[in-house]
């Protein structure tokens, strides 16, 4: 507790604003008024130093997880939340004639000029940063990896695995978008669990196919290589650690 709770119980503060209501002593009132507010001020400083704390910690343990397991997002489990590490990503722009040629005429419309800032679409950001990055796969499909199943660990069972339905499957290649959390709760409802972290590879083998899939939405292959030896020289990616609590 802080310095005033400790000097007077809870109860003592609410016996001493009833005293002063009924005796009518205002100057007790105010002074206990600036008393509580400072110590809410003071434990409030305390609680957000030790979030910043935590939230540090947990950072630094999910970027050593990132590099070690080379996904793009983990996620840490406790009884009452779960905390998810991720890198966000975005695009910035540093020559945008440069950019505009690279890829080619039919996609400037994606870019828009309001000097001195430039702004490109959402989802062709995606394809493009994805393709700067080589954050794609292109030799396997969704269906194929939706084919080979999951594992999921009971605790009673060990390592259960299971395989999709033809009407989970359909619906999974309908609404899988590669966003980590969404195709996460996604497969969470389909399969009737909680995944926390177990199926972190399939879901970063999912963002990468939906990214080709998404830079295949613009380019052809053939282009889509010419378009990544061109992007060096108008834009580059900007990646921040991200923090999402579950409760």
């Amino acid at each position: 507790m802080g310095i005033m709770f400790d000097a007077i119980s809870k109860g003592a503060v609410q016996k001493a604003a009833s005293l002063a209501a009924v005796d009518g002593d205002t100057k007790t009132l105010v002074d206990l008024m600036a008393t509580l507010k400072e110590e809410k001020e003071e434990q409030a400083k305390v609680y957000d130093t030790e979030i910043n704390k935590i939230e540090t910690e947990l950072m630094s343990r999910g970027l050593r997880q990132l590099e070690d397991k080379n996904v793009k997002y983990t996620t840490f489990r406790g009884d009452k939340a779960s905390i998810t590490i991720g890198l966000a990503r975005a695009l910035k722009i540093l020559n945008v004639d440069n950019l505009k040629k690279a890829v080619t005429e039919r996609w400037e419309g994606e870019i828009k000029t309001k000097e001195p800032d430039h702004t490109v679409a959402a989802d062709f950001s995606r394809a493009l940063m994805s393709l700067h990055l080589d954050d794609y796969i292109s030799e396997m499909s969704l269906p194929d990896l939706l084919a080979k199943g999951v594992t999921i660990n009971n605790d009673a069972t060990g390592g259960e695995e299971i395989f999709f339905t033809k009407d989970d499957t359909n619906l999974l290649l309908k609404k899988l978008k590669g966003d980590y959390e969404k195709d996460k709760k996604l497969l969470e409802g389909i399969l009737g669990c909680n995944i926390w972290d177990e199926l972190d590879e399939e879901l970063y083998f999912i963002a990468k196919i939906k990214n080709w899939e998404r830079i295949r939405k613009y380019f052809t292959q053939d282009e889509a290589m010419n378009v990544k030896m061109a992007l060096k020289s108008g834009m580059f990616v900007q990646e921040t650690v991200r923090m999402t609590m579950r409760q």
